[in-house]
């Protein structure tokens, strides 16, 4: 039975009633972009009288019953002037007549813990007059519906690309964000800085806003277990120690707030000066260069990040990644081959430190192999095959 058929049938139990049907009208309104686990909706409900016979309604009721992907754990219901009805269903009284022509409008606030699709079903009556037989007006039956995602949770790597530097020299500040959840989005996600102000900052993200002390650097959308990168870099003429704090935002509370911040120290020291002004002797050049070393092979996850595992298969196609430091030590140059594609992705300087999308063939296996040079000249390369589901 229908809560519209319900109310009617409730009242028909205490004494005879002609029933009426589509002398009604019942729209609902306020469904969020986005419902993520743990949200709650501030939905419109709004009844207006279309009764052929123009009748005034009065008595107005308002029901609606949640459902969902679990039985058990449904979805709650809560508005002013509403009453259990039955199980998780609530009847709402709204006071006051009804003309024909007129509308009347009722909160409901709706809030899921629970994954997958919500439902509401809902309808709306009103009684005419105070006579016996009650004649009573109803609303067809509607559904509501919206998909409930799961909540992502985040998590900040935050280092400086140096702990002592000389006074003058540039030190990089690199922010890693990784989505540690399997299924939910983090929207919106940004990196803040907090910048002391005897540091300038020389290089930073397009995108950013705010001042040199405070400095906001969106990340955007960030899908499940990947890991996107924020470079800032800064530079000061006064010797000292200094720390910068990093935190990390999305469009929710994060469910684990405390590794959403963490500082990056860093030393300036006075440039190094011989007695007498004498110029210090250079290092003599190794005997190899590490330009002419073999390149040294490792495993994918070395050279990047936000790549998957070793799985059975995968079932993404694009990879957001970017290329680690390995020892303090940024690349400079890579050069990366996919299955499938005519030509080598090829990254090169401040774009090897850049985040960017690997794309990878619709189906069958996919083998990554990528050569990655640093700065110092070092070499690497690594192979990974995955097969796509």
């Amino acid at each position: 039975m229908g809560l519209a058929a319900g109310a009617l049938a409730a009242v028909a139990a205490l004494a005879p009633a002609a029933f009426g049907y589509s002398e009604l009208t019942l729209t609902v309104s306020g469904a969020p972009a986005r419902f993520i686990a743990g949200d709650s909706a501030t939905l419109v409900a709004k009844i207006t009288n279309v009764d052929p016979l123009m009748r005034t309604g009065s008595k107005l009721q308002l029901n609606a019953r949640p459902l969902g992907p679990d039985p058990e754990i449904l979805p709650t219901l809560s508005g002013i002037d509403c009453a259990p009805f039955v199980g998780p269903a609530v009847t709402c009284q709204l006071l006051g007549d009804l003309p024909f022509g007129a509308s009347r409008e009722h909160t409901l606030t709706v809030t899921s813990k629970v994954l997958g699709e919500l439902i509401l079903e809902m309808g709306a009556s009103a009684q005419v007059g105070e006579d016996f037989p009650v004649v009573l007006l109803a609303a067809p039956q509607l559904q509501w519906k919206a998909n409930v995602e799961p909540k992502a949770d985040i998590k900040l790597d935050f280092s400086a690309g140096a702990e002592t530097v000389a006074n003058g020299a540039n030190v990089t500040l690199r922010a890693l964000v990784t989505n540690k959840t399997v299924g939910g989005v983090a929207y919106g996600t940004v990196v803040k800085f907090s910048i002391p102000p005897e540091l300038q900052v020389v290089d930073r993200p397009q995108d950013c806003t705010g001042t040199q002390i405070n400095l906001t650097c969106p990340v955007g959308d960030l899908d499940p277990e990947l890991t996107a990168q924020r470079l800032v870099t800064v530079r000061s003429t006064q010797e000292g120690s200094f720390t910068v704090n990093a935190g990390i935002a999305w469009a929710r509370p994060d469910a684990t707030p405390v590794d959403n911040q963490a500082d990056a120290r860093f030393s300036v020291l006075a440039p190094f000066e011989l007695p007498g002004g004498a110029e210090p002797t250079p290092a003599p050049k190794p005997a190899t260069s590490p330009a002419t070393l073999k390149p040294k092979a490792v495993s994918l996850g070395t050279l990047v990040d936000g790549v998957p595992g070793t799985r059975r298969c995968i079932r993404t196609r694009r990879l957001n990644v970017v290329l680690r430091a390995i020892k303090n030590l940024d690349p400079v140059r890579a050069t990366i081959r996919v299955t499938g594609r005519k030509r080598a992705l090829v990254l090169k300087g401040s774009r090897a430190q850049r985040p960017f999308v690997l794309k990878l063939p619709r189906r069958g296996k996919a083998v990554v192999r990528l050569a990655v040079t640093l700065e110092n000249g070092r070499r690497y390369t690594a192979t990974r095959t995955y097969r796509r589901c």
